[in-house]
């Protein structure tokens, strides 16, 4: 009987598959990690994790390459071409403005801190169309003194 080699061909292509695959879920996990602990801009990942995948499988090194900035900024050199409307790859936070005294110069309406013109008292003549005057059934209701209202 003849010894079929064909068989074994299969599932060394398959074991080679699973185990390409998992490098590459790997690098991907890792190329996140980085991304995130250096708030690299969620556009850019895919391309990231492409770029980092890459680098894993031409090093020496593998799975211990250094988790470090570098790497972003060597992608970010090499690719800055493909995205002239971005200046940097990074998320940028920016202080948060805080509003300023009011002028003490002007009054101002206690309900929206507008500037009130002279013949406006401590509310503006927006927010006094606003202010609705008609008591609401509570208060009507209180008013004729019902046991409801008079905790009996």
């Amino acid at each position: 009987m003849i010894d079929n080699p064909l068989p074994d061909q299969v599932m060394q292509e398959i074991d080679n598959d699973y185990l390409s695959e998992q490098f590459y879920e790997h690098c991907s996990e890792k190329a996140k990690e980085i991304a995130e602990e250096f708030n690299l801009l969620p556009e850019f990942l895919d391309d990231f994790i492409e770029y980092y995948a890459d680098i894993c499988l031409d090093s020496d090194e593998g799975y211990s390459l250094i988790n470090d900035k570098s790497l972003i900024d060597d992608w970010w050199e090499e690719n800055s071409y493909m995205y002239d409307d971005y200046d940097e790859p990074y998320i940028i936070y920016k202080p948060q403005i805080q509003k300023s005294l009011p002028d003490s110069k002007h009054d101002y309406c206690l309900k929206c801190d507008c500037i009130l013109r002279y013949d406006e008292d401590n509310i503006c003549c927006s927010c006094e169309e606003i202010e609705d005057d008609e008591p609401t059934d509570d208060e009507m209701m209180s008013n004729f003194g019902t046991k409801w209202h008079d905790g009996l």
